[in-house]
């Protein structure tokens, strides 16, 4: 049971590294417009030559190698650079302030002139960084180099002080990810919303679609009263018309009393047909709005069936963003 136990242990350790990001710093001796020197190489999954380039010129004017060394041994590696300075120079040199200074270069090399911190060294340092752009991401080499052409390097450096420059380049790449990441994330969110937004629009329609039912059922209503009103009208008239009739059998023909009594059959039989049509015309408006209330309940069982995969497909895209927090949040 206890090795059963340790088993599962080791095995979701296993799987919490893979789900990981590791950025990593490997240093090693490269190529570059100079010649080969030491490198401090950092790979960036998913990043493009803009961002990595956008990103270096920021870390690089933000942030000072430095910062990731202790007092002692920062001090202790200003001494090193300094010495090994000297060595190398005719007149031994005081340092003081200068600006920095980053230019592009062709080659894809970024050269950051006077990178220095000044809480910690007045000492003048020149970091190149080499792009390497390939379909997975970028690989961004950082040479580093004393104002008088001393490459720095393991032989002439102290083994913390590589270190911190390790983690200098590292952490550059950790934000640089994550840079990139969240860039992502943005864009997932953005399709995210535009989900929801397309859910929203249908149910907005059908809500308008409800209402236009409503006011359906309330014409409809109204057309059945017009129609039992006008059925009370054509009862009257068709009285009147009856009566008009039988006094115009019985009145001489072309008498000027016949005339008249056949203006009035006429006029009636006019009104007759004006009320008929009217009927006509509601019980065809009826017809018509139960037409449009059906096709707008089969118009809001399809949209719900469509909402119903819309949803669906919202919920797997907040399972994507939240794949990709997760993403960012691993990234070490």
């Amino acid at each position: 049971m206890k090795t059963f136990l340790i088993l599962i242990v080791l095995v979701l350790a296993g799987i919490a590294a893979e789900a990981q990001q590791k950025v990593e710093v490997e240093v090693s001796e490269k190529e570059m417009s100079e010649g080969l020197h030491t490198a401090f190489t950092v790979f960036i999954p998913e990043c493009s030559p803009k961002v990595a380039t956008k990103e270096w010129k920021k870390f690089i004017n933000e942030r000072s190698i430095f910062e990731f060394a202790t007092k002692g041994t920062t001090q202790t590696f200003e001494k090193a650079i300094l010495g090994i300075s000297n060595l190398f120079a005719n007149d031994k040199k005081e340092y003081s302030k200068k600006s920095l200074k980053i230019e592009e270069q062709a080659g894809n090399e970024i050269i950051a002139y006077n990178v220095v911190h000044e809480d910690i060294s007045n000492l003048h340092l020149d970091v190149i960084a080499q792009l390497s752009a390939i379909d997975t991401g970028v690989y961004v080499s950082a040479y580093i180099k004393y104002s008088d052409s001393v490459y720095i390097s393991e032989l002439n450096t102290s083994e913390d002080n590589v270190n911190s420059i390790k983690e200098y380049i590292r952490q550059f790449g950790v934000e640089t990810y994550k840079v990139v990441v969240k860039e992502q994330i943005e864009l997932e969110e953005k399709e995210l919303k535009r989900q929801e937004d397309i859910l929203k629009d249908s149910e907005r329609d059908n809500k308008k679609l409800e209402k236009s039912i409503g006011q359906y059922e309330t014409e409809i209503d109204q057309y059945e009263y017009n129609i039992k009103v006008m059925e009370r009208e054509l009862e009257g008239t068709e009285e009147r018309l009856q009566t008009f009739k039988a006094s115009l059998r019985s009145t001489e023909k072309k008498s000027d009393e016949y005339y008249l009594v056949k203006e009035k059959v006429d006029d009636v039989e006019k009104e007759r047909k004006r009320n008929l049509k009217s009927q006509k015309s509601n019980k065809n408006k009826i017809k018509k709005n139960q037409s449009d209330i059906k096709d707008a309940q089969n118009e809001i069982l399809a949209n719900q069936k469509v909402q119903e995969i819309q949803k669906e497909v919202i919920q797997k895209q907040v399972l994507r963003v939240e794949e990709f927090e997760a993403k960012l949040e691993n990234i070490k």
